[in-house]
């Protein structure tokens, strides 16, 4: 399987993105549909989206947001059931950390799922607090990761 990850630049990459989203996060862990796209949804916002591709089929999706002038904030990494064992989130947060490194970003900042905490520690991540952040009804841990 090859995995190809794209930054997104055209609507209908954009529109993939969305049904990933909407699938993992809306039908599966029951997040109100309001609740998963925002003003950062759109070609036009400050967000840098991305699409992850196996064999040219949408597979994951993420997304990188402002946190500050010295931190990105990685935010709505989703992947598809059927490729959670491809290493699709791995090849996402790869490629998000080196936009951020490029943008001149020193970290990056998540609020991660309690259940994708040890994922994101496998990625470099550590816990920035051990306090629960509630998204949605759903436990969140702040992690971060410098780049430099």
């Amino acid at each position: 399987m090859n995995i190809i990850v794209k930054k997104i630049f055209d609507k209908e990459q954009l529109e993939q993105s969305f049904a990933i989203r909407l699938k993992v996060f809306v039908e599966e862990q029951q997040v109100p549909a309001d609740a998963e796209l925002d003003e950062y949804d759109s070609l036009q916002s400050a967000a840098v989206h991305f699409l992850a591709l196996i064999d040219g089929k949408p597979a994951g999706t993420i997304r990188m947001t402002e946190y500050d002038c010295e931190t990105a904030k990685l935010q709505r990494l989703a992947v598809l059931e059927e490729f959670r064992t491809c290493h699709v989130g791995s090849a996402l947060v790869s490629v998000l950390e080196q936009e951020a490194k490029q943008a001149g970003y020193g970290a990056v900042l998540l609020d991660g799922q309690i259940q994708a905490r040890k994922f994101y520690e496998k990625q470099g991540y550590a816990a920035v607090s051990e306090e629960i952040i509630y998204d949605c009804d759903i436990p969140h841990v702040r992690m971060k990761k410098n780049l430099v």
